[in-house]
């Protein structure tokens, strides 16, 4: 459906912006100002499907109101004087295929001159996956049951469905969710799951 993302080598300014965005984990894309997608970071992979993807380094939007945005945000890249990014009304792309609508942005020039490539960046409104439980247990010391509890409550689950899901009493779950919220200097559930959506 989309072209494979390769991983990026830092080395010229465009190239190191994504490298930079993917380790915080924030997708995105550079385009130069004919439209054309120079490279893309990994964390792309997680907005691409059929409504969004890259064809023949082009980047394909299913929806026609996003798709009619991101031409006229091409033209005036091409332009002699292109908006500036403040200017610029981000482009909202809905979704047919039941996921979130996906929100995107141009990262303003560095300088106040014509650029050959604009970098785009993609933030999807579809939850994000929980971290895995061995990097909670090292961010957080937590025990390895605690990182899973930690990771269910992140998932949307209550504590009664954990219990069940995970075969183990809700008063040992209390118990392991006290120690979870000791550790992480939080007070109540939906603090915790805020605070791992931050990851």
């Amino acid at each position: 459906m989309h072209a494979p993302v390769k991983a990026i080598a830092p080395s010229d300014g465009w190239e190191f912006c994504l490298h930079a965005l993917n380790a915080v984990r924030a997708p995105a894309l550079a385009i130069d100002i004919r439209g054309f997608v120079l490279g893309a970071n990994e964390a792309m992979e997680s907005v691409f499907d059929e409504d969004i993807h890259i064809e023949n380094k082009r980047l394909l939007i299913a929806n026609a109101q996003a798709r009619r945005r991101l031409f006229a945000l091409i033209r005036s890249l091409a332009s002699s004087e292109p908006l500036t990014p403040p200017q610029e009304e981000p482009i909202v792309v809905v979704r047919d295929n039941g996921r979130q609508p996906v929100v995107i942005k141009r990262l303003p020039p560095m300088a106040p001159t014509k650029l050959e490539v604009s970098i785009l960046t993609f933030f999807s409104l579809d939850a994000k996956p929980c971290p895995p439980a061995s990097l909670l247990m090292k961010i957080f010391c937590f025990t390895p049951a605690e990182a899973r509890l930690a990771a269910a409550l992140a998932k949307g689950m209550t504590l009664g469905e954990a219990a069940i899901v995970k075969s183990i009493s809700c008063n040992t779950l209390r118990h392991q969710l006290k120690a979870v919220f000791l550790k992480t200097n939080t007070h109540r559930q939906s603090h915790l799951v805020a605070l791992l959506a931050q990851l």
